[in-house]
């Protein structure tokens, strides 16, 4: 997570998951929207989106199981009551679990899409520069070919050749 006290001293105390999660569920405040969104964060809420869409698959992948287990119970013994009402009760909670987290998706889908969209701006407006981007190239063809810099192991100049490359082609999509 990217320097969240920037943000709030809130913001120290959640994960970059638990912010996604507020975001998603309408309890994200101005700070913690902000912070999804400012361009420094932007692919690290993409991948936190995907996960979260994932351990929602996950979580009703379980609960599908579960409700199959109850059902092959229930028909082995149709005529107990017990096992009848527990198996209903499953169903009912999977047809709920099912049904929020179609709506949480939806969601997920909104902000994935806001986030393409953000980043594709940002990428604009890196591009917008035409000076700007001779200068980057110059920049990054000396970084990769100057032997001084490049046979030696400089972990800061290889995160600027990733940063000089995100300017220049942008980020890959989905």
């Amino acid at each position: 997570m990217n320097a969240a006290s920037e943000y709030s001293p809130y913001l120290e105390h959640l994960t970059l998951e638990e912010i996604v999660e507020h975001d998603v569920d309408g309890r994200a405040g101005e700070q913690e929207r902000a912070y999804l969104r400012s361009e420094e964060n932007l692919s690290e809420w993409r991948t936190a989106l995907g996960s979260l869409n994932s351990a929602m698959d996950d979580h009703l992948a379980a609960h599908k199981q579960r409700l199959a287990e109850r059902e092959r119970l229930y028909e082995n013994n149709p005529d107990n009551p017990e096992i009848e009402s527990a198996y209903l009760a499953e169903n009912k909670e999977y047809e709920d679990a099912k049904q929020r987290i179609k709506q949480r998706k939806e969601v997920v889908q909104q902000r994935l899409e806001e986030n393409k969209t953000l980043r594709r701006q940002r990428h604009s407006r890196l591009m917008a520069g035409g000076n700007h981007r001779d200068l980057l190239i110059k920049a990054r063809s000396f970084l990769a070919t100057d032997e001084a810099i490049a046979y030696s192991y400089v972990p800061a100049r290889d995160e600027l050749l990733a940063e000089i490359d995100r300017g220049l082609y942008g980020e890959e999509d989905e």
